[in-house]
């Protein structure tokens, strides 16, 4: 405990020292200071700018730069850093102004110098230097210097200095977006080694079900939804009955859900009639893909997987790319009980290069080949902030149409979903 209370005083005791030898000009001893005399410091990031000064002034300038984007990595910092740099170009020019006989120069810069002081503390740090060099301007004492070449070597470091100043101050500005973009770069990175990682993990999860039963489990990873909503898509099955199930995009989902209701089938001694289920794809790459899964080895619910091409559709809200499958809808609704259903809607498509709020048609086109149905509406992707537009939009839907109440539902994901369950509200 005292040796920590050693260094603390030590520390305070360096501060001051620091902060002395700027304000008086002292660029050497602030140079030689080592950091490791300042490491336990509260204000160690400011400490290594003042230091970083003194490099500055005796012409260390990659040790200066150095220290000062270190240190203007706390965000706190940066402010500090541009004033007391501002601060020590300006008292410079007024000195070279000053010792060149342009009074009114230096005087600008010395007014420049004392609005740009840093805050140590809470308090402005007006240096003794830029205060001595002000009352000698201010009381008309004129130093006529003996050799020009020293005043106008001065003129060039100053200027020189103030130069480097600014390409410093740019880039503390821009300091932000360069960590910005290193994480989101850490992030596309560590979200790549991560998806590796899983499908090594779900191959040899894959051959174990092989070996065991026959049968190759889907892809769960990339471009298919992730496996923690596919463990909510097969709750939602497990603990509601649902009349049919509804899917705008298909692939691994599909799979799935056929799975599900299998099993569904099979588990549960029930005369209930097991949901409908029909899936949209608008590539024929992965139309045919999706079926070839479904005939698999074991028996499958029955599925229907309907190629419906992206078409031109308008909605009171715009047109849209979406898929051409209302006839196809009106036909699955006549095929349902006349009794209230209750409806599962798994959005999932299309991607969101369609177009602004691809996915928004989903809601509007349900609500009107399904009259006096529940809805189970799962929104896939619910991370992107398109997504959470079209939600907003559907609340706006439900919200203006009296026939309808609902409740939201969100749930942080790989890729974030969302959930509305909505209420027919039957006329008396």
């Amino acid at each position: 405990m005292n040796n920590q209370r050693e260094s603390d005083q030590y520390d305070i005791k360096n501060m001051e020292h620091l902060v002395s030898w700027w304000q008086n000009g002292s660029y050497e001893l602030l140079a030689n200071t080592k950091l490791s005399s300042i490491a336990l410091h509260p204000e160690r990031s400011k400490i290594a700018v003042l230091i970083a000064s003194g490099h500055l002034q005796i012409g260390n300038s990659n040790v200066a730069k150095s220290l000062i984007y270190a240190a203007c990595v706390d965000s706190n910092v940066r402010n500090f850093a541009k004033s007391l740099l501002i601060t020590d170009a300006h008292y410079e020019l007024a000195r070279a102004f000053h010792l060149s006989g342009q009074t009114d120069k230096a005087l600008h810069h010395i007014d420049a110098a004392l609005a740009s002081a840093p805050v140590i503390g809470n308090t402005p740090t007006v240096s003794n230097k830029i205060n001595e060099l002000a009352h000698h301007l201010s009381s008309g004492c004129q130093d006529t210097p003996n050799f020009q070449p020293t005043v106008r070597w001065l003129e060039k470091n100053a200027n020189n200095n103030l130069l480097l100043a600014t390409q410093i101050l740019d880039k503390i500005d821009k300091q932000p977006l360069m960590f910005e973009k290193l994480r989101e770069s850490f992030t596309t990175l560590l979200k790549s080694e991560l998806l590796n990682h899983a499908s090594q993990l779900e191959a040899f999860i894959g051959i174990q079900n092989y070996i065991n039963h026959g049968e190759m489990l889907p892809q769960m990873h990339g471009w298919p939804i992730s496996p923690d909503l596919a463990f909510w898509l097969i709750s939602l099955i497990q603990k509601n009955h649902y009349d049919a199930i509804i899917e705008f995009g298909s692939g691994t989902s599909t799979i799935i859900i056929a799975q599900a209701l299998h099993s569904k089938k099979i588990n549960q001694n029930t005369n209930q009639t097991l949901a409908k289920h029909i899936a949209f794809e608008h590539l024929e790459k992965f139309h045919t893909k999706t079926i070839y899964e479904l005939n698999g080895s074991q028996p499958k619910h029955n599925t229907q997987v309907i190629l419906a091409p992206l078409t031109k559709q308008t909605f009171p809200s715009g047109s849209y790319q979406y898929y051409s499958c209302s006839q196809h809808l009106k036909d699955f609704a006549a095929d349902l009980p006349d009794a209230p259903t209750k409806i599962l809607v798994l959005v999932d498509g299309p991607p969101a290069r369609t177009g602004k709020h691809a996915r928004y048609p989903a809601l509007p086109i349900i609500l009107e080949h399904f009259k006096n149905s529940e809805f189970d509406l799962l929104l896939d992707d619910y991370a992107r902030p398109d997504e959470k537009e079209i939600v907003k939009m559907w609340s706006d839907i439900l919200e203006q149409d009296n026939r309808y109440c609902y409740t939201l539902e969100t749930r942080k994901m790989e890729k974030d979903a969302c959930l509305i369950s909505i209420q027919t509200i039957l006329a008396n």
